[in-house]
């Protein structure tokens, strides 16, 4: 009994092992998705809506940051979704999603009273893609995206073989 049981979840570890880029893969396409939604909203729906709500909040220069809050997120979306440029741009998404908690996710908590402590941020989604991104960063794109592909093709060339003494 014991013997097959280490079969079989030697069997699954081995699926799982090859499987490893799904995940990493599902979390670039679905915060690609939710970043170039939100940018292309900045940039093309409501573009006054966010200038104004940036001067709300006091950050400098509101025109221009919504114009570069909004580029970032549509383009680093994008390319996210493709894994092209992955750690770059989780590096700027996830400091616009750091600014975005310290300048209105958390003013609102401490205004609406809701905010306790620490724990409380954790349920809030710009934090949840804060460290989704900085995981991100440091475990790069996976397997399944076009950095992977792009660093096999400049990969130099295995060193040959060296000769039998």
């Amino acid at each position: 009994m014991i013997p097959k049981l280490a079969a079989l979840v030697s069997r699954v570890y081995a699926l799982l092992n090859r499987l490893e880029g799904l995940p990493i893969l599902v979390v670039r396409v679905v915060l690609g998705v939710m970043f170039a939604q939100s940018g292309y909203g900045k940039l093309f729906k409501n573009h006054a809506g966010v200038v104004e709500f940036f001067t709300g909040l006091g950050i400098p220069f509101p025109a221009l940051n919504a114009w570069f809050v909004g580029g970032v997120e549509f383009f680093g979306g994008l390319l996210l979704i493709v894994g092209l440029g992955t750690r770059i741009w989780a590096v700027q998404l996830a400091f616009t999603m750091l600014i975005a908690t310290l300048t209105s996710v958390l003013p609102d908590l401490k205004k609406e009273n809701k905010y306790t402590g620490i724990s409380d941020l954790f349920f809030v989604p710009e934090v949840l893609a804060l460290l989704l991104l900085v995981w991100m960063v440091f475990s790069g794109p996976g397997c399944l995206s076009l950095d992977h592909l792009v660093r096999k093709k400049l990969a130099p060339p295995p060193p040959p073989p060296k000769p039998a003494p």
